[in-house]
């Protein structure tokens, strides 16, 4: 499955082009395989990213200091996220991250505040079905 439109125009400027797009090193590293879409945006582009829409920052997968590596390796270790989550971005001003769940390709808005006990039971509902759906909101 190819991107979105939407989100293969707003990323057009070359400086958002990844070069040597070795992601599976990164996602051997957490243990987890994404969807086709989730490994497609990851190898074709790279942030972080900026959002108007939802006012957030999405990590790059493994630059820049805060990326979805240590963001997610953070939140396993500090609040037992289940494996099979991926942290998308850092704590917002309002105190959530956003997380993809890489097994259903779900992404969540976590709260701190009882949030990540629903996450870690399968109790959170999810805030977008596909990783797709949260790229076509997000740019």
């Amino acid at each position: 499955m190819s991107l979105p439109d939407k989100v293969v125009n707003a990323l057009s400027d070359p400086a958002y082009h990844r070069q040597g797009n070795n992601i599976e090193a990164v996602l051997g590293h957490l243990d987890v395989t994404p969807s086709s879409e989730f490994t497609e945006f990851y190898s074709t582009y790279f942030g972080p990213f900026w959002s108007n829409s939802l006012g957030i920052e999405l990590a790059d997968i493994r630059e820049d200091e805060c990326n979805i590596g240590t963001l997610t390796e953070q939140c396993r270790s500090q609040y037992g996220f289940p494996e099979r989550m991926l942290v998308l971005t850092q704590l917002s001003p309002g105190g959530t991250v956003h997380v993809l769940d890489t097994e259903s390709d779900e992404v969540f808005v976590v709260d701190f505040e009882g949030g990540e006990d629903l996450l870690i039971k399968g109790e959170l509902e999810p805030r977008w079905e596909t990783f797709s759906d949260f790229l076509q909101d997000y740019f």
